[in-house]
Parts: structure tokens; C-alpha cells; sequence
């Protein structure tokens, strides 16, 4: 009766010893798979605020792209402006249909020769009168007497009276006015701009423009 009984007592240690070291598995499996969980659980985690600030930063480098273009959108056209021509009163110089670029701020500073943007007086003086903007050439500038005779262009700049060599017209125009061999005087901020082509009679007073009606002078055609 000794042996069996200490053969169950070897028995139990030995059952009770596997069932330590089956405990001892379980634990810690269950200890590495918690520990899977968890470094999942904080890769997702740190996956998820990685996609939320790269959103973030990727709508805030959009903005930034958007606001920058707007600003140089708003600065260009402030200093800028795009129109197109149509018809044939400056057909020498240029082609009908022409994309042409002109600087707002160069009005203040005009030379004869120019041809500039402008806003005719009929549109000042008759407010429901449809607002077009004009293509002309500088011809007369502030302070100066103007005379057209004989279908040439005179100029008296309070120096010296001459007369004007327009080489951008053709040969053979003749430049007429109802004000014809007398002086008209120019204004101080004004201008006289005419158009290339006249095969009309002008007024000359109807052509004199003040400088805040100049739209912006030609720098660029395309």
C-alpha cells in the first residue's frame, strides 16, 4: 500500500506541475496577445491622428495655395487690365481680334505716341450711354496748343510751334476738323488722343480726355 500511495502522490505533484506550467502557457500567451492588442490598438491609434494631421495639413497648404492666388489674382488685376480689339481705327498698329495688356498706372506719365485705353466724354455726359472702353493714340499733351490745317497736326508746347511727323499713319491720311486752322488749348491733366484711321471730320475738344478717363497705356500684345 506504500508504493501506490506514493505513486499517486508522484502522480498528483506531477499533474499538479503541468497544470502550473499549462497555467503558466495560458498566462502568458494571454499576456502576449494583450500586448499585440495593445501595439495594435496604439499603431491604429497613431495611424488615425497621423491621417487627421496630414488632412489637416493638406487643407491648410490648399488654403495657403488658394489665398496666394487670389492675392496675386487681385494685385494683377489692380495693376493690369486685358481687353481685346475690335475693329479697324488703329489697324497699323494693330490687328483686329488682338490680345493686348495694358498698365493702369501709367497714365500719370503719357509721352506722344502712346496708345492708351480710354473712356470717351460721351460717356460722361450721358449716364445711360453704354460703357465701352476706346483705343487711341496720344497726340497733344497737358499745357499744349493743338491746330489742325491743311490735313496736318500742329503742336505749340509754349516753346515752339511744329508740326507733328506722324510715321504711324499712312502715307496718304488727312487729318480733318471742324476746328480747322484754329488753336485749341489743352488742359492741364488732360490729353488729345486720336485714332489712326481718320477718314472722318473730328471736333478736337471732344478728343481731348482728361487723365482720370485713361484706362491704362499698351505694354504688351499678343
Amino acid at each position: 500500500m506504500i508504493f501506490p500511495l506514493k505513486k499517486m502522490q508522484k502522480f498528483k505533484r506531477t499533474k499538479l506541475k503541468w497544470r502550473n506550467r499549462w497555467s503558466q502557457q495560458e498566462l502568458r500567451l494571454t499576456v502576449r496577445l494583450h500586448h499585440q492588442k495593445t501595439q495594435f490598438d496604439i499603431a491604429e491609434t497613431s495611424k488615425k491622428y497621423t491621417n487627421k494631421w496630414y488632412n489637416c495639413l493638406k487643407m491648410k497648404k490648399l488654403l495657403a495655395v488658394f489665398l496666394s492666388l487670389s492675392f496675386l489674382g487681385l494685385l494683377f488685376f489692380s495693376l493690369f487690365q486685358i481687353n481685346s480689339v475690335s475693329g479697324d481705327a488703329m489697324t497699323l498698329a494693330l490687328k483686329s481680334r488682338q490680345t493686348l495688356l495694358f498698365w493702369k498706372l501709367g497714365a500719370s506719365n503719357l509721352k506722344r505716341g502712346d496708345i492708351v485705353l480710354y473712356k470717351p466724354k460721351n460717356q460722361n455726359n450721358n449716364p445711360n450711354a453704354f460703357e465701352m472702353d476706346y483705343l487711341g493714340r496720344v497726340v497733344g499733351l497737358p499745357t499744349e496748343s493743338v491746330r489742325i490745317e491743311n490735313g496736318n497736326l500742329y503742336i505749340d508746347n509754349n516753346i515752339e510751334k511744329f508740326r507733328v511727323e506722324e510715321e504711324y499713319l499712312n502715307p496718304d491720311t488727312l487729318t480733318k476738323a471742324y476746328e480747322e486752322g484754329k488753336w485749341t488749348k489743352i488742359g492741364e491733366f488732360e490729353y488729345l488722343i486720336l485714332t489712326d484711321k481718320r477718314e472722318n471730320i473730328i471736333s478736337i475738344p471732344s478728343r481731348i480726355i482728361h487723365r482720370n478717363d485713361i484706362r491704362g497705356i499698351l505694354i504688351w500684345k499678343f
